[in-house]
């Protein structure tokens, strides 16, 4: 996403911290710490709190979410959705 420059800033959330000091480098990007949940849904509820407490969004502002849920594969993204904060 970063190659690309977009305007809005690219909220990177994880609870990995190796994870967001890799993706601190990247142009416009904020890395943002979660504690690791089990699923899906605690996982958009987190990151959608996160962007709304770091500033970098307001309720109501509409949030792409790019993840990857398979454990021990890297660099694999198998959901793309939009929410609502």
């Amino acid at each position: 996403m970063a190659t690309y420059q977009p305007y809005a800033p690219i909220a990177v959330v994880s609870d990995s911290q190796e994870t967001l000091r890799k993706v601190s480098v990247f142009w416009g990007t904020r890395p943002l710490a979660i504690k690791f949940v089990s699923n899906l849904h605690q996982l958009t509820e987190s990151a959608k709190s996160a962007v709304l407490n770091s500033g970098l969004g307001q309720s109501g502002d509409r949030v792409v979410v790019v993840a990857g849920s398979a454990k021990g594969q890297t660099e694999l993204t198998n959901l793309i959705r939009v929410e609502v904060l």
